[in-house]
């Protein structure tokens, strides 16, 4: 399988995880393939790709949880799960095996004796949105309210590294939204996250990198504005006097449409073509931009492999 690797090398004291090599096998099932990668210090590594692709087989690898049937994985200059790692990550998985009849506050201070260093169970509070449900049992949470608690010990421990996965799922909106902001805040700080997602707004929105996983192989490892620019075009739609045997000369044009009086221009980078457009034509009208996505790309590229497969 062709992988398509955008990423360019890194100084080695800038990289937080070196994956070299690394294969995991359950049996006679193969869920990763000599998969490597590298991630950059104050990233935020986005994990893609369907059910079964081997995502959260990575992200348990990374915590420690699994051991490598094969090659070798680097986390913060030591193997993944060693105790000097643990102490600087924050782990967020899908199955937390969390006690049921402790509380919120009970939890949070368990997981913060922990550390030499933690982060006050005000900030934790605060930044996990769980205020007013600190004397509330575990098992009388809801499911979101679960997630909120899950995240809030994943940073307890004032983590320079977090892995998480699929980390606003059973989200309402308006905490989804708030989940990110501290994301946000926490990457401002230094911080640097392995996300786990299904949800496209989610990887727009947080990406500084994404890595697309496909039966266990990486098909793409490069950043958002790469999967965009090589796997979607993003739309413009015009009317102008503008020659459409012209118009697909230009540098960033891939296809040029005349639907009526109007003009659609298929393209792998939007600013520079409309400028030229509205530069040649003050009289354009009618502009319309439709920019590529993250979700566009991913589908096509999907549909690429699986066509080739």
């Amino acid at each position: 399988m062709e992988i398509v690797n955008l990423e360019t090398h890194s100084p080695i004291d800038s990289v937080v995880i070196r994956v070299s090599d690394v294969t995991k096998r359950f049996s006679n099932q193969v869920a990763l393939d000599r998969v490597s990668f590298e991630v950059k210090a104050g990233a935020n590594c986005v994990l893609l790709g369907p059910n079964g692709a081997g995502k959260s087989t990575l992200l348990n690898l990374l915590a420690g949880a699994l051991q490598p049937s094969a090659g070798q994985i680097s986390v913060l200059n030591n193997s993944a799960g060693h105790p000097a790692t643990r102490r600087q990550t924050g782990v967020m998985l899908q199955i937390s095996g969390v006690p049921q009849t402790l509380t919120v506050a009970e939890h949070i201070n368990s997981f913060r004796s922990y550390y030499v260093q933690p982060l006050s169970f005000t900030e934790v509070i605060q930044l996990s949105q769980l205020g007013g449900l600190e004397k509330k049992k575990y098992s009388a949470l809801s499911v979101g309210q679960k997630q909120k608690l899950h995240f809030a010990l994943a940073i307890c421990g004032r983590p320079s590294l977090l892995f998480l996965d699929e980390p606003s799922s059973s989200l309402d909106v308006q905490s989804r939204l708030q989940l990110w902001e501290q994301i946000d805040k926490l990457r401002a700080n230094s911080c640097t996250f392995v996300v786990s997602t299904h949800d496209f707004q989610e990887a727009e929105h947080l990406a500084s990198h994404v890595i697309v996983f496909h039966e266990g192989n990486i098909i793409l490892n490069g950043t958002p504005e790469d999967l965009r620019a090589n796997f979607a075009d993003s739309r413009i739609s015009c009317d102008t006097s503008l020659d459409p045997r012209e118009l697909i000369k230009l540098p960033h044009v891939k296809r040029v449409e005349k639907i009526g009086n109007l003009t659609r221009l298929f393209v792998n980078e939007v600013e520079n073509t409309v400028r030229h457009i509205l530069s040649e034509d003050s009289s354009t009208s009618q502009l319309e931009i439709k920019c590529a996505t993250i979700e566009d790309a991913y589908l096509h590229l999907l549909t690429h492999t699986e066509h080739d497969n």
